[in-house]
């Protein structure tokens, strides 16, 4: 189930860069520019988009949710982490506030 999830949220997220590609190199052929130019940008905008990405979502969280990051965890939380984390023999990870 997880596996499915994962390649349709790849498969739309790269969807979504193609499309903005199209949209940038067919801007750059419509108004007479070379092409490589338009690609060369398309790939600087999607690097920029997906490097800034985590702080946009942070943002909106903050914004639309009020969600506050400095907040300590509730113990449920905290106990539901152990537990996972017991249970997979993996390590406790460390929760930056």
């Amino acid at each position: 189930m997880k596996k499915n999830l994962f390649a349709i949220s790849m498969m739309t997220l790269v969807g979504l860069y193609v499309l903005l590609s199209v949209i940038i190199v067919g801007l750059f052929i419509v108004l007479e520019l070379p092409v490589h130019q338009g690609i060369l940008i398309s790939i600087i905008v999607i690097v920029i988009q997906f490097l800034i990405s985590p702080f946009l979502t942070d943002l909106s969280m903050k914004w639309f949710y009020h969600a506050k990051f400095g907040a300590e965890l509730p113990d449920y939380l905290n106990k539901f982490i152990q537990e996972e984390c017991t249970k997979y023999n993996m390590k406790t990870p460390r929760i930056e506030y």
